[in-house]
Parts: structure tokens; sequence; C-alpha cells
């Protein structure tokens, strides 16, 4: 009788078990969750402010940047005039915790390998995505109440008489964005487009989006349908609010990205879990700083 060996393991039964040993580094699967959702947060983009909080906010509604009353010329040795701040409308907000699991099972990982982790990742992070940045676009077509007509004189034009409306308030904003809808976007771009000039390495055509014009940068956005495009001033339209919630098994910080966490299911079920979460919420302070462009 001949001796007997220990079988090789396959290439296949190697690469499942590096898997599993990927998805046990928490540091690894957060790295992926958030490269695979990196700069696609609406939220982050229009709220770039981020406030601290224990689980709520309280602030205040377009407080304003001047006082009661105006300086005035004071005579040697007299008394200064005084005045008190101006206070805007209180707002409350509450922080909540959105989250959800997505499960990775042994049988998908075996047919599809790694491609499985990634669509795990790309699709817990789209998720919590959505739950944070639909109430935010909501909250901007709210808030926003002073409007600009679109103008028969074509897009840039209106774009620029917003833009015009919104820097003339007294609390000298500067807008900077507009924001476009999806289902908008083809008009905007195609009027734009004729004020450019020629194309470069840089380009439209290259790179399919447009360039900041007149220190207005012109971006698309993913909107509910009917929703108006928005003139805005980014710096002092609004904030985000988080919380850092001390549960040690997370891994991330909800500041930047989304929070994870992976473990085995408990139920023993052959599978893995991928959570993702992220406590935010989305506040518009100057709603003033904005224009609503309508009928469009």
């Amino acid at each position: 009788m001949g001796a007997i060996y220990p079988s090789v393991p396959t290439q296949a039964e190697i690469d499942i078990a590096r898997l599993h040993q990927f998805m046990k580094d928490p540091t690894k699967v957060n790295r992926l969750v958030n490269d695979e959702n990196a700069n696609t947060f609406l939220s982050d983009f229009i709220f770039p402010t981020t406030i601290e909080t224990n689980g709520a906010v309280l602030y205040e509604v377009s407080a304003g940047v001047y006082l009661t009353r105006n300086p005035e010329e004071v005579a040697p040795g007299a008394v200064y005039p005084r005045a008190m701040p101006t206070d805007g409308d209180a707002a409350f907000a509450k922080v909540p915790k959105v989250g959800i699991d997505v499960p990775v099972t042994d049988e998908k990982l075996l047919e599809s390998n790694r491609d499985e982790i990634q669509r795990a990742a790309r699709q817990v992070g789209r998720s919590v995505r959505r739950q944070i940045d639909t109430p935010a676009v909501a909250i901007v077509q709210t808030v926003v109440t002073k409007t600009v007509a679109k103008d028969a004189k074509g897009w840039w034009y209106t774009i620029s008489k917003a833009v015009g409306e919104v820097n003339n308030e007294p609390e000298d904003y500067e807008a900077d964005t507009v924001l476009v809808p999806w289902d908008k976007w083809a008009d905007v771009a195609y009027d734009v487009l004729g004020i450019l000039p020629r194309e470069n390495q840089n380009g439209v055509v290259q790179t399919n989006r447009l360039p900041e014009i007149a220190g207005i940068t012109i971006a698309p956005a993913v909107m509910p349908a009917g929703s108006d495009p928005v003139v805005l001033d980014r710096k002092v339209f609004g904030s985000r609010a988080f919380k850092r919630i001390p549960s040690p098994e997370y891994t991330g910080d909800p500041k930047t990205g989304i929070e994870t966490w992976t473990r085995r299911n408990p139920l023993g079920n052959d599978e893995t879990l991928i959570r993702g979460r992220r406590p935010m919420i989305a506040i518009a302070q100057e709603p003033r700083a904005a224009r609503r462009i309508t009928g469009a």
C-alpha cells in the first residue's frame, strides 16, 4: 500500500479564506465601504459645516449680522451707544440614527468572490446615503421661499439674476453654487455650454462636468421629481449635525463618512453581516442665502 498524503487546498479555497479574513478586519471593511461611496453624499456638499451634538441641536434661523441700532458719532468723553444683538427664530432638530445590515452569504462569496463584498459595501453605503440625502434635499426645497422665475433669456441669465438677488441681501451672502436636478441638467448644460471658451484637455466633453463659471459651481443632483434648481451660498446656508455614539465595535467617523461593523451572523446561517450607520441630519440656518428657480 502506498503512502497517504494530505490534500492540497485549491486556489478557490485559498481565496475564500482570504476573503473571510478580510471581513474580519474592521479597518479594511470600513475603508472599502467609504471608498465605494466617497464624495457621493449630496448633504455633505450642500452642508459642508459640521456640528457635533449629543443627539439634538438647538439653533437659530436667520440670526442676522447687524445690531438693533447703527453706530453713532461719539463726542469726547461721551458714552457710547449700546445695541442688543439680533436673534433669529429658534429651531430644534433631533439627530436620527440611520443604519442598515447587509448579508454576505458564503454561497454568494463562493460564486462571485470579492465582487460580492464590494457590492455589499456599495449597497449599504448607497442605502445610508439615500436616507440622509433625501430629507436634506427636502429641507432645501421647503425652507427656501424666495424665488426667481426662469427667464426667456436663458439659464445663465436666470442663474446670474438669482445670484444677484442672493448677494444683494443685507447679510453679505456670496452665492457660489447652483444645484440642478438631473431631469433638468440637459437644458442647463446645453444653454451654459454656449458661453464657455473653446474645448481644452480639461473641458466639458472630456470630463462631463461643467466648470466653475464666474465663481459659481454648477452641480447636478439627485432630487425628487418636480424639484426646482437652487442657487445658494453653501458656506452659510446650513450645517450637518451629527453625534458620535460610543459603540466600541464600530469603525469610522460619522463626521467624515459611514461607520461600519462586520461580524458573523449569530444565528449561524452561513453569512457575514456588514452594518453601516451614520447618525446625521441637515439643518438650514440661512434660508435667505438661497433662491429657487421656478418655471423650469
